[in-house]
């Protein structure tokens, strides 16, 4: 293997939550219900694909998919 091979970053989420804001801008701690997310086609473990043509192309695709996650 080498740099310039195609390359595929894989970021596995086995868990998220949703909660409720308080007046104080703190998660409440009580998570959204796991089926509630299924309901909106939120299933785990969730598993997003980034690929690149060399090394460097995908990590640069996979650092701009964790900016666009964290964005969100």
């Amino acid at each position: 293997m080498s740099a310039k091979d195609k390359h595929k970053a894989i970021i596995l989420l086995s868990n998220i939550e949703a909660h409720a804001i308080l007046e104080t801008g703190e998660c409440s701690g009580i998570p959204v219900p796991k089926a509630e997310l299924e309901e909106y086609g939120i299933k785990f473990p969730l598993v997003i694909e980034v690929e690149g043509f060399d090394k460097h192309e995908c990590l640069k695709n996979l650092k701009n998919k964790i900016q666009e996650l964290k964005d969100v």
